[in-house]
């Protein structure tokens, strides 16, 4: 009946996923105000326990947010930095699928940049967790954190706008337009100095050298994808 179908609706993970049309009369059923946030192009939870009822749906968040040009609502998003410590209950292999969906979206960076905020970040990649505060030495101006996550947005601003220069690559760079190549892509981008804190060392100048960091990194990024599958 009609409360069955309002109960199952409010279970769903956001509003603009839980409205549902009648049949018989073309009515839309739409307890959770979703047309308003399809409108508005908001990612809003139908209700307080989505996140912990299945926390995979943490990740979701911004990836359909990501695929569709939407913000997250701020109490959603308040949300998503309380339960981010469930996110280790998700299984590896639906969180990699999510987290490859929102990286195959052209503007991933931005979205990439509010889990940082949230927090998620760093429970879907703990190797992040050290990078904030790692400082490094000029022309570098930014933590390898924030450098991390600027390196994503400078890749995709290639990807859209590639550079003169790069024309007579043309071939060769082709390929990398493809979502899920580009995605692959970005996720190095995003990991590619995950091995800097736990080598970087200070010498008599007082210089900053980070040596060995990129085999280190590989590692790492390594037995993060076994974690994720």
């Amino acid at each position: 009946g009609k409360l069955d179908l309002e109960r199952d609706i409010r279970r769903r993970d956001f509003s603009i996923n839980a409205m549902a049309v009648s049949l018989s009369s073309g009515r839309l059923i739409d307890p959770a105000g979703g047309a308003a946030d399809l409108a508005a192009g908001t990612v809003r939870m139908v209700s307080r326990p989505v996140f912990t009822a299945d926390p995979a749906r943490l990740l979701r968040a911004y990836r359909v947010a990501a695929q569709l040009g939407f913000h997250i609502a701020a109490a959603t998003a308040a949300a998503i930095a309380q339960d981010a410590p469930h996110l280790v209950r998700a299984a590896p292999e639906r969180l990699r699928e999510e987290w490859f969906k929102l990286l195959a979206c052209p503007g991933a960076a931005a979205y990439l940049a509010a889990m940082a905020q949230t927090g998620l970040l760093p429970r879907l990649f703990p190797e992040m967790e050290a990078l904030k505060g790692c400082r490094q030495p000029p022309p570098h101006r930014l933590d390898v954190f924030d450098h991390s996550l600027e390196t994503v947005s400078r890749l995709e601003g290639l990807l859209q706008r590639p550079p003169a220069g790069l024309e007579r690559h043309r071939r060769a760079i082709g390929p990398l337009h493809q979502p899920a190549c580009a995605a692959r892509l970005k996720c190095a981008a995003l990991l590619h100095d995950v091995g800097k804190p736990a080598c970087r060392s200070i010498d008599a100048a007082g210089r900053i050298h980070f040596y060995g960091h990129a085999r280190l990194g590989a590692q790492m990024v390594a037995q993060a994808g076994r974690r994720l599958r």
